[in-house]
């Protein structure tokens, strides 16, 4: 019939050729399977850029995920701003994954060489457990919106 040791159907019984082990046999019926189910690619990520406050602030909203499927996008518009203080609204941003992370902090880092800086504002929960398991929280001011960023960001510039 096909069976292991433990008596389940192997590989062979399923119809697949005798050379097929069992890890490459449970990846192809996993793969199978999410395909069957009708699986999404990722969600997209989508980067707008608003109006510059006269502040000389720069604001990016980002919307859906910031993962390592859609990274190219968010570095790109990352290089391309060239403002003294970025404000990236990440209200619209459910989750990050380790990639999008790192992306964050390689924004921070390049900008700080040259001497901008980074602000997040909309930081959900999800995200910030993240920045804190991490420990790096600290590299950015955060605001709970891009109103509230302008507003600090030029009264702290009058004081």
């Amino acid at each position: 019939m096909g069976t292991n040791v433990l008596g389940f159907r192997t590989a062979r019984s399923f119809g697949f050729a005798s050379g097929m082990t069992s890890h490459t046999f449970l990846a192809y019926a996993i793969r199978k399977t999410v395909l069957k189910s009708g699986a999404m690619p990722s969600e997209p990520l989508t980067i707008e850029r608003l109006i510059r406050a006269t502040g000389g602030e720069g604001v990016l909203r980002l919307t859906g995920p910031l993962t390592m499927d859609n990274l190219p996008d968010f570095q790109n518009a990352v290089r391309r701003e060239r403002a003294p203080t970025m404000i990236l609204d990440l209200s619209g941003v459910p989750y990050i994954d380790s990639a999008g992370l790192g992306s964050l902090i390689a924004a921070y880092t390049s900008g700080h060489k040259n001497g901008q800086r980074w602000v997040l504002t909309g930081v959900n929960e999800r995200i910030m457990k993240v920045m804190q398991i991490t420990h790096v929280e600290h590299l950015f001011l955060m605001f709970p919106s891009v109103w509230t960023a302008m507003e600090a960001l030029t009264n702290s510039g009058r004081a």
